[in-house]
């Protein structure tokens, strides 16, 4: 294995922010295609956070740790970035990962019973952290709202060894408030 130039990773993934529209007809609910030689990498999810609007949001969480611990936890980091990383990870098939982190036919994943993800997997983990902050907010259409606010970078790599290290790095790196679970 060749040594990763993480740097240049880093600069094409911030250097590539794109509106979800880019990849995904939002209503129609179709994906776009990826070519064979682009379907493996890493993928950032981002909030646009020009208005700052994060701030407004619900932002305490409680993770169910193993054997039944408690961790509360407040996205409260990189709030002033115009672009706030949600999640990084990497995948085999970028079109049907972007699908279970969005959900798009799902109406909600609001959990009604207060400060806990509602989720099945960490594959809708976006999702069910997207839902949450918007969760004290019933007015909230939130599929407009991933619309408006989510955006996405990708890079390209098929290297099973390098997407690892390079998932590992970037989650140190640009501490995504989704990634934080209790698995890791």
């Amino acid at each position: 294995m060749e040594n990763i130039d993480i740097i240049k990773i880093e600069k094409h993934l911030m250097d590539n922010i794109k509106p979800i529209n880019f990849y995904v007809d939002m209503k129609n609910i179709k994906y776009k295609n990826f070519s064979k030689n682009e379907n493996m990498g890493i993928y950032v999810f981002w909030y646009n956070n020009e208005l700052n609007k994060i701030k407004e949001l619900y932002r305490d969480l409680i993770i169910e740790g193993p054997n039944g611990s408690k961790e509360n936890i407040q996205w409260d980091w990189n709030m002033d970035n115009k672009y706030l990383c949600l999640y990084v990870g990497k995948t085999r098939d970028f079109q049907k990962r972007i699908s279970q982190h969005l959900l798009l036919k799902t109406e909600n994943l609001k959990n009604i019973d207060g400060n806990k993800l509602n989720k099945k997997t960490t594959a809708c983990q976006l999702r069910s952290g997207f839902d949450y902050l918007y969760s004290k907010n019933n007015d909230v259409n939130i599929k407009n709202e991933l619309q408006k606010t989510i955006f996405l970078s990708l890079y390209y790599e098929n290297d099973f060894i390098k997407r690892f290290y390079i998932e590992d790095y970037l989650i140190g790196k640009l501490k995504p408030w989704f990634n934080v679970d209790s698995e890791r």
